[in-house]
C-alpha cells in the first residue's frame, strides 16, 4: 500500500511539473536554453593505492567520472627523493613526502593511474612539493613543470625500474594533462603565464562564491573552488573535505561524532547544489583527497552526496576536461545569459523536495576589533541573518583566554572585553576567541594570537593577530591534507 501512495505521489508530482513547465514556456520563449548543471569532483593525491581501489570501484558503480590531481612527488621512492630540486627549499624537499620505499607499490600507482585513465577518468597536475608558490618568480614555476613532467613520465627511468614501457609507463602523454591545481591554492600571475605556455587549458587554484560560472582569466579557464559555510552555522569552509575537517574538528581526529561530521557535510553540499540546481546552473565544485578523516565522514559524505545528485535529471557529474570542453563550445552571448540566470528555471520537483529539507547555514560574519589599544576589543556581528540571531533570548557570546572562559551574555550586552583583568594572563603568546552560540551549538568562532608588545620599560601592551586563526581553513588545500590520521 505504502509504495502505491509513492507512486500515485510521483505521478502527481510529475504531472504539476509539467504543467508549471508549460505554463512557464508561453511566457519565456525568448530565454536562452537551460544550462545542464555540471558536478565534479575531483582529488588532490596519488599516493594510497587502497584509495585507488576504492575511488575507482565507487566511480563504476555509480556510472560517474572523477579528475585526478596528481603530485609528482609519488613518482619518487624516497631513496630517490634527492632528484627533486623543489624551486625556493632545494633537493629533496616536498612538504606532502615522497613515494615511500617499495619498488612494486610504485610500479602499482603507475597502474592505477593507467587503469583510472582507461576507465575515462582525468589525470591533471596538483605540481610536486606542496610548498607556497604564490611568490615563484617565472623560472620558478617553468622548473616546477620541467620536474613534473620528468617524475611522472619519467617514473621507471628515476627509479631504475626496467620495463618494456620505460620511455612512457602511461597509456596518455604529457600533452593530455591540460588541467592544473596549484598547491595550497597558491598562484600568481608567472604561474598563469607558465600555464599559457604549456597549453594549459584550465585552472583551479582560485576560490569563488558558490554561484560562480567560469571565465577565463588570463587565456586560462576558471574553475574555482567554492566558498560555503558549514550548515547549522556561519562558519566558512571550502568545498573539500580536508577544510570540513579543519573547521570542525580543528584538523585533529574525532571519529566518535563520525556521524555530526558526516551530516553537516552533506547538508553543507545539498545546500550548494540546490542553490545552483534551482538558480543560475553553475558548476558545483567538490574536492576530495586520499584520506579518510574522523572515521571516513568526509568520503562518506561525499559518496552519499554523488549517489544523491548524479541521477538527478539535467546533472552531469563529469571531470573538468568535459566541462572545459563545454565551455569552449558556448558562445559569449550564451554565457553571459547564463551568469545572469536568464534561462526558464527548473522547477521545485516535489519529489525531490525531501533532499532540501537539510538544516541550512547562516549567513552571518563575526569579527573582533581593538577599540582601546591595549585595554579593550568587541565584537562584531555582520550579515543577513544577524538582527535574527540578536533577538533570539537563548543566544550568547562567550570570551575565552587559552581555551579558558573568561565572559559570557547575551549579544546585546556582552559585546565588549576589558582586557585589563587580563594582563597577567598575556604575559606570553596568548589566544583569545569569541564564539556566538545558540542553543548551545556554536555557530561563529573567531581566535586571534595576543601577542603582548613592551613599551615604556616594563609595560607590556596586548596586540590582536591581523587574521583569525579560522581563516586558515579558507586557504583551501593544506600540505597536511596529504597525510592520513
Amino acid at each position: 500500500m505504502k509504495s502505491k501512495r509513492w507512486f500515485y505521489f510521483a505521478v502527481l508530482s510529475f504531472c504539476i511539473s509539467i504543467f508549471a513547465l508549460c505554463t512557464l514556456g508561453a511566457t519565456t520563449v525568448n530565454l536562452v536554453p537551460r544550462p545542464p548543471q555540471y558536478v565534479l569532483f575531483s582529488f588532490d593525491d596519488a599516493q594510497s593505492l587502497a584509495m585507488w581501489k576504492e575511488t575507482l570501484d565507487f566511480s563504476k558503480s555509480q556510472d560517474l567520472k572523477f579528475t585526478y590531481f596528481i603530485s609528482g612527488v609519488y613518482s619518487l621512492l624516497d631513496s630517490n627523493k634527492a632528484q627533486y630540486i623543489e624551486p625556493t627549499h632545494g633537493s629533496g624537499q616536498s612538504a606532502i613526502g615522497f613515494g615511500g620505499k617499495s619498488l612494486e607499490d610504485l610500479h602499482s600507482r603507475v597502474d592505477w593511474i593507467n587503469t583510472a585513465y582507461d576507465d575515462g577518468h582525468e589525470i591533471a597536475s596538483h605540481a610536486n612539493g606542496h610548498f607556497y608558490g604564490g611568490k615563484w618568480t617565472s623560472q620558478n614555476w617553468e622548473s616546477e613543470f620541467d620536474q613534473f613532467n620528468n617524475l611522472i613520465f619519467g617514473v621507471f627511468k628515476n627509479n631504475a625500474i626496467f620495463s618494456l614501457h620505460f620511455l612512457n609507463p602511461y597509456h596518455f602523454n604529457k600533452d593530455e594533462i591540460r588541467g592544473f591545481r596549484a598547491p595550497l591554492l597558491s598562484q600568481n600571475s608567472a604561474m598563469y603565464e607558465s600555464l599559457r605556455r604549456r597549453a594549459y587549458t584550465y585552472d583551479t587554484s582560485q576560490v569563488s562564491s558558490p554561484t560562480y560560472w567560469p571565465e577565463k582569466i588570463n587565456g586560462i579557464w576558471n574553475f574555482p573552488l567554492a566558498e560555503v559555510r558549514l550548515a547549522g552555522t556561519g562558519k566558512k569552509t571550502l568545498s573539500m573535505d580536508y577544510n570540513f575537517y579543519s573547521i570542525q574538528s580543528g584538523g585533529k581526529p574525532d571519529s566518535e561524532n563520525f556521524a555530526k561530521y558526516k551530516t553537516e557535510m552533506t547538508d553543507t553540499y545539498y545546500e550548494y547544489f540546490f542553490k545552483n540546481y534551482y538558480g543560475n546552473r553553475a558548476p558545483v565544485h567538490i574536492g576530495n583527497h586520499f584520506s579518510k578523516w574522523n572515521g571516513g565522514a568526509y568520503w562518506e559524505a561525499m559518496k552519499d552526496f554523488a549517489r544523491e545528485v548524479c541521477h538527478l535529471p539535467e546533472v552531469n557529474c563529469a571531470t573538468y576536461s568535459e566541462l572545459n570542453r563545454y565551455m569552449d563550445s558556448l558562445s559569449v552571448a550564451a554565457l553571459d545569459q547564463y551568469r545572469k540566470g536568464n534561462f526558464e528555471k527548473f522547477v521545485k520537483h516535489l519529489v525531490f523536495s525531501s533532499f532540501e529539507n537539510r538544516q541550512k547555514s547562516f549567513e552571518i560574519d563575526l569579527k573582533i576589533t581593538t577599540i582601546e589599544v591595549g585595554k579593550t576589543v568587541e565584537a562584531d556581528i555582520f550579515g543577513k541573518n544577524a538582527a535574527f540571531l540578536k533577538s533570539q533570548p537563548n543566544s550568547e557570546i562567550i570570551w575565552k583566554v587559552d581555551g579558558h572562559e573568561i565572559q559570557r551574555g547575551n549579544l546585546l550586552d556582552s559585546m565588549r572585553l576589558d582586557l585589563v583583568p587580563y594582563f597577567a594572563q598575556l604575559d606570553q603568546v596568548s589566544k583569545l576567541s569569541v564564539s556566538v552560540e545558540l542553543e548551545g551549538k556554536e555557530i561563529l568562532k573567531a581566535t586571534h594570537t595576543v601577542i603582548p608588545i613592551s613599551l615604556q620599560g616594563s609595560e607590556r601592551i596586548p596586540v590582536l593577530s591581523a587574521d583569525a586563526d579560522e581563516d586558515r581553513v579558507l586557504m583551501g588545500d593544506l600540505p597536511e591534507a596529504h597525510f592520513d590520521e
